[in-house]
């Protein structure tokens, strides 16, 4: 599940073929996301990585998640998804992260939006959340 938002802008459903370059873009921006998001300072061997991205195919193939790779100019530059997609209410939050040279663009508006769209139409939830550090 792909889509393009506008000529330089795509979501990618998260796969293990997109570890290598989240493990790049994870260590290149680890300063930058430290205060925000809590698994910069778990996560850092490429095994860490291709073990978070093979739980998120596993959840989206088992309908508990949902993981878009966010790509900007054909480069990635972000995530954008849903971990905690609770089928009996209907119901999940979300999160979302950008390294620093994609912010300010409106990249994550377009994403996030994409994505709460596939959560409300695709999916059929209910009700969905935002979860921010």
């Amino acid at each position: 599940m792909n889509f393009r938002l506008t000529d330089k802008l795509e979501l990618h459903l998260l796969e293990e073929a997109h570890t290598q370059e989240l493990f790049d873009v994870t260590e290149a921006n680890r300063a930058h996301l430290r205060p925000y998001l809590t698994f910069v300072d778990h996560s850092v061997t490429f095994d860490d990585r291709l073990t978070f991205v093979r739980e998120q195919v596993e959840a989206y193939e088992k309908k508990l998640g949902i993981t878009f790779a966010i790509f900007y100019e054909n480069q990635l530059v972000g995530l954008t998804g849903s971990h905690e997609i609770d089928q009996r209410t209907k119901s999940a939050s979300i999160g979302f992260w950008l390294v620093a040279s994609a912010e300010g663009k409106g990249i994550m508006t377009l994403a996030t939006r994409r994505l709460i769209d596939v959560l409300f139409e695709t999916l059929q939830l209910h009700r969905v959340e935002i979860k921010h550090a």
